[in-house]
């Protein structure tokens, strides 16, 4: 079980990479270790896309479905960019 800080942060997280531009994308960290990220956007066959946050030290991935719209830092740093 994650602790409620934790989720949080994680929570927070999520909400800026679906709202980032490029230059604030490349800024991002994962909370726990501080270490890069690996962000991709994938669309999707129905309209929604999705969106995977990797923390490779950490061994982390999150997910999101059913992402309505392309993030605005595709169109600047491409579908998958390592921050």
């Amino acid at each position: 079980m994650i602790a409620p800080d934790a989720k949080k942060k994680l929570d927070e997280l999520s909400s800026r990479v679906l709202t980032a531009s490029a230059d604030a994308m490349r800024k991002e960290r994962y909370p726990d270790c501080g270490g890069s990220l690996q962000i991709g956007f994938y669309a999707g066959g129905c309209g929604a896309g999705s969106v995977s946050i990797d923390c490779q030290p950490c061994n982390i991935r999150i997910r999101l479905d059913g992402v309505p719209s392309v993030p605005p830092w595709v169109a600047v740093a491409g579908r998958e960019t390592q921050t």
